[in-house]
């Protein structure tokens, strides 16, 4: 590994990417409650191992999006895990691909669930919360195998809303189940328009999290700097410092890892950065590429102790996504077609679809530690009669279909346009 003087965390020309990773504890952690969940199950790493294939196909879904992102992964696979017990068929098969569920489905949702609910349980110096809800319109046919999943696995009741009488209220309803669920962190998941009378479900997960840092930055070394950014404009930021302490980190060919840990150690915070160029900033699309790119378990074991002054950016960020055309980039197709979508788990009636799809994330990083919050919606409709509109230029013929002769044939371009007159 190269030394230190190749790699310095006072660059302040580089980017950062920033991932919350669950971590065994460190020499330096303080006394952590015992955890519940077995980490070498086979049902626990088959969870484990969908949520590596949903983050890294979502982060190389997302890169080239500009600017800031903040995301939550496991609320993501949450839902999607939620879905997948709902489907069948080529649906079931699609969702399958994107949660890398080739085993055994059933390992998978008990993994998952007991997951997410180990992560919400009680936790020794630190706050962190995982729910799953739905609601479902009345008179709902789920079958037994999916009523069981949600509520023995993912632990997500279901609750009655009458949508068709009264989607605004019931809109209203569900964001105040994540506000309350996130602290009030995530206010408005749904917005306005997205809950309508022919929503049948709605699928929900929120993450809230809230730990201290293990060796806290100081406040009163925290100064005004600039950061450059990758177009090569400079913009002032508050840079938190440590005092002199020893905290892990990796050097490699590509940039630097650094691990800062919040207390009880089970939870940490990594940091990635280019290595300094400053003829030419790190941008974050190639900096997200080197992290898609990497083995993390591998990161993880080569961080070594290093005494250092860390120094980052007090930063708050705030992302909305519409995860609707990400999935069908990632070959979940079906899910949002009302023709060819087979949720009949969830419903035996057909006609069931997912329109709105949404994730909204938050996190707040300063001196004392950090504050995320994050949740995901699935909004089911049921698709009415097909409708097909001929609102734009057509041709057409008039033929006869016991012989298939064309009798005449023409193409309206402007039917406003009347040359014929009466006829």
């Amino acid at each position: 590994m190269r030394g230190l003087e190749c790699v310095s965390m006072t660059q302040h020309r580089l980017i950062c990417v920033l991932l919350l990773a669950a971590l065994g504890c460190s020499s330096e952690s303080e006394p952590s409650v015992k955890r519940g969940v077995d980490a070498s199950s086979q049902s626990i790493r088959a969870a484990v191992h969908s949520n590596a294939s949903v983050a890294s196909k979502l982060s190389a879904a997302l890169r080239d999006q500009p600017g800031n992102l903040f995301y939550s992964p496991l609320s993501i696979e949450a839902v999607t895990g939620i879905l997948y017990a709902g489907a069948a068929g080529n649906t079931a098969k699609q969702l399958g691909e994107l949660l890398d569920a080739s085993g055994d489905p059933a390992a998978l949702h008990k993994g998952l669930g007991a997951l997410l609910d180990d992560l919400s349980q009680e936790h020794a110096q630190y706050t962190l919360s995982v729910a799953n809800r739905l609601w479902a319109a009345p008179g709902v046919d789920s079958s037994k195998t999916f009523v069981d999943i949600t509520r023995e696995d993912y632990k997500a009741p279901t609750e009655t809303l009458r949508f068709s009488e009264d989607p605004e209220a019931a809109r209203a309803a569900i964001n105040d189940w994540v506000s309350d669920q996130t602290a009030g962190k995530i206010e408005e998941l749904l917005q306005a328009g997205q809950i309508d009378a022919t929503t049948v479900m709605a699928i929900v997960n929120a993450i809230y999290f809230k730990a201290d840092w293990a060796k806290a930055f100081d406040p009163s070394m925290t100064r005004t700097d600039s950061f450059l950014r990758a177009d090569g404009t400079r913009v002032s930021v508050e840079l938190m410092s440590t005092p002199k302490t020893k905290l892990r980190m990796a050097a490699t060919n590509d940039g630097v890892w650094l691990e800062l840990p919040y207390r009880t150690g089970e939870v940490s915070f990594l940091a990635f950065m280019g290595t300094a160029d400053a003829a030419q900033p790190t941008n974050v699309q190639d900096l997200q590429a080197d992290v898609d790119a990497t083995d993390l378990d591998k990161v993880v074991g080569s961080l070594e102790e290093h005494e250092m002054i860390a120094q980052l950016p007090r930063f708050s960020l705030r992302s909305r996504i519409d995860l609707a055309p990400i999935f069908q980039e990632l070959g979940v197709t079906d899910l949002f077609d009302g023709s060819r979508a087979d949720l009949s788990n969830i419903d035996s009636k057909r006609g069931l679809y997912v329109g709105p799809f949404v994730h909204e994330a938050a996190v707040w990083v300063d001196e004392h530690g950090t504050v995320a919050a994050a949740a995901t919606a699935a909004v089911l409709l049921r698709s009415g009669p097909l409708t097909l509109r001929f609102d734009r230029p057509f041709v057409f013929l008039i033929r006869d279909n016991l012989t298939g002769a064309i009798l005449f044939a023409g193409r309206v371009a402007d039917p406003s346009a009347d040359a014929a007159g009466s006829p």
